[in-house]
């Protein structure tokens, strides 16, 4: 991981600074809730544009075998913070991201907000994939 993260900070090597993120998220089981899993590094730079990798791993909804696993999939897009007051009682961050892969179309992830499934992917048959994130900055 630590070395994946060093090459996404050559990536942004021309901005100022860059915050890195690492990003797990984690499903419930809820019936008829397609659901994924994912764990991966984003680094963002001084404009909110953000790159990275992500292992994902998608199930959908009461169908047990029809798991997908994509390692190492490039992402990029932007981050928004929203404060306090905005439109939630706590401070969150919401990542618009989309995959370099021919399966996931985009991916929402939003961390702090207290909603549970609340970030979502969508794939190409427009599926859409939900689950619970967090982060944790290096």
């Amino acid at each position: 991981m630590k070395l994946i993260s060093i090459v996404l900070l050559s990536l942004f090597s021309l901005s100022i600074s860059a915050e890195i993120y690492q990003i797990e998220c984690i499903s419930k089981e809820i019936d008829g809730v397609h659901r994924f899993d994912a764990k991966g590094i984003l680094v963002s730079d001084d404009f909110n544009a953000v790159e990275g990798m992500i292992n994902i791993k998608t199930v959908k909804s009461n169908e047990p075998s029809s798991v997908l696993v994509f390692e190492q999939i490039r992402v990029t897009g932007f981050m928004k913070s929203f404060k306090q007051g905005d439109i939630s009682k706590n401070d969150f961050q919401q990542f618009f991201l989309k995959a370099e892969n021919g399966y996931l179309k985009s991916l929402n992830l939003i961390i702090g907000l207290d909603v549970p499934q609340v970030s979502k992917i969508v794939a190409i048959d427009n599926f859409n994939y939900r689950s619970d994130c967090q982060y944790f900055i290096d």
